[in-house]
């Protein structure tokens, strides 16, 4: 399990029980992760396009980037993790 907020406290525990009760151990994998290729996209957006912006203002930056996350990039990242067939 990663550090999600969700996944410690009670919902951690609530969880761990059910996947203990199917026999599944919980392994975090940032390639199965359709959120890492996002960040990874809006890491490099404000890199290489937007880097005079992020050194002066980081969270412009980051509202500028995310008008480059297209549907189709969603899709994508969808696609590669598995978790949709689209």
């Amino acid at each position: 399990m990663d550090n999600c907020p969700t996944h410690h406290h009670e919902g951690g525990c609530v969880l761990r029980d059910f996947l203990n009760d199917l026999n599944i151990e919980p392994v975090y994998s940032p390639d199965f992760n359709p959120a890492e290729y996002v960040f990874g996209k809006l890491r490099t957006v404000m890199k290489c396009q937007f880097w005079e912006i992020t050194k002066r203002d980081l969270k412009e930056s980051l509202y500028t980037a995310v008008d480059f996350i297209a549907p189709s990039d969603m899709e994508g990242f969808f696609s590669v993790t598995g978790y949709l067939d689209v």
